[in-house]
């Protein structure tokens, strides 16, 4: 192909070949162009919107996420009169909208540091007794299975008064007669306390199965289970020993029977001969029962002598049925303990057992006279 011959056009952006068979018709063709160009430069003012084709610009796969996100967020924005988009403008104070408070938001009343502080005091006094009352009701209904781990406190029947000091140790009773309704202290081996008769009658007969001496107050809330008796502390915590040894758990504890009230002489012969015929046997229970020691006859035949004359005060009593129903009943019990010495297969337990249900009987005798 003949290279003078081909006429290339670039128009727009497009490219155009032409094949010139002449020079004539190349002429014609490229003033025909040059008119056109100078009939669209005459008149460009009067097509106002028409604009010059831009240049083309290089085709590219590659996407400016940056700026379209600039013009989205330009975009989103309100326009304002000020000129500053960003920011809208905040309203004045007085025309914003106050937060209510909440139906069920709890708030103290605005009260002044007094009465703040009493507020708080009555809450914590409210709280703090019905607490208290809760536990209360919780322990007094729960039931005492096991002994109780309070220090030892001395146990008083009726209108008992408290002693102001203890008697000599080797004594139980009152040592010269004074009239009126003499004191009795003994020191108890306490095995626990219960609620209930049922439970501590199983406890009285699984220990007496076992040989031991046993005993339920009925006349105490709650009912405590005894189970040895001595005229001393030392005494009573050498037989606690011998429970703990087979497994039981106990306590000591000084157990007192005391009245004012008044009573005729006769009848207050009768209780301290009684007192003091209980005080010997006491003592002679203990060292039977710790170091199986044998009372000589001459001892026993002496114990049983004092009991019959004893006895005869007894018959001789002018006092209520019920006063000499008791009064038969602990005169009884004691002349089984002084049995006891003079039986050969008896135990120190089962004296034990004797003196422990004679305490209980006196101390219903004092009532009984109260």
């Amino acid at each position: 192909m003949d290279k003078k011959n081909v006429i290339t056009i670039r128009m727009n952006g497009e490219k155009t070949i032409i094949f010139r068979d002449d020079d004539e018709d190349v002429q014609s063709e490229t003033a025909a162009t040059e008119d056109n160009n100078r009939d669209d430069d005459a008149f460009h003012w009067v097509l106002a919107e028409h604009e010059p084709p831009e240049k083309a610009q290089p085709e590219t796969n590659i996407v400016d996420f940056e700026e379209r996100r600039k013009e989205k967020t330009a975009l989103s924005l309100p326009f304002w009169d000020d000129g500053n988009r960003d920011r809208a403008p905040k309203l004045p104070p007085n025309k914003r909208k106050k937060k209510r408070p909440s139906r069920h938001t709890f708030s103290w009343p605005n009260l002044r540091l007094p009465g703040r502080m009493l507020a708080i005091v009555m809450s914590a006094i409210i709280v703090g007794t019905g607490f208290g009352l809760m536990l209360l009701t919780l322990f007094s209904t729960s039931e005492m299975d096991q002994a109780s781990s309070a220090a030892p406190e001395i146990e008083t029947a009726g209108a008992v008064q408290e002693p102001t000091a203890l008697q000599p140790v080797g004594s139980i009773t009152d040592d010269t007669f004074t009239g009126g309704i003499p004191n009795l202290t003994v020191h108890v081996v306490q095995g626990g306390a219960f609620t209930t008769s049922e439970k501590g009658q199983e406890t009285v007969q699984t220990m007496r199965s076992e040989g031991y001496s046993a005993i339920l107050t009925d006349h105490t809330e709650p009912m405590y289970l005894f189970m040895g008796i001595a005229p001393s502390k030392a005494n009573s915590d050498e037989l606690a020993q011998v429970y703990q040894s087979v497994g039981r758990e106990t306590y000591t504890k000084a157990y007192l029977i005391s009245s004012d009230a008044g009573v005729s002489e006769e009848t207050a012969e009768y209780l301290y001969a009684g007192t003091q015929l209980v005080d010997e046997l006491v003592q002679l229970g203990v060292g039977v029962t710790l170091s199986e020691a044998d009372v000589s006859a001459g001892k026993a035949n002496s114990l049983a002598g004092a009991w019959n004359e004893w006895k005869v005060q007894l018959e001789a009593l002018d006092e209520s049925d019920a006063v000499i129903a008791t009064a038969t009943s602990w005169t009884a019990k004691t002349g089984e303990a002084v049995e006891k010495l003079q039986d050969e297969d008896a135990t120190g337990w089962d004296l034990q057992q004797r003196l422990l249900e004679s305490t209980m009987l006196y101390e219903k005798l004092v009532k009984e006279l109260e």
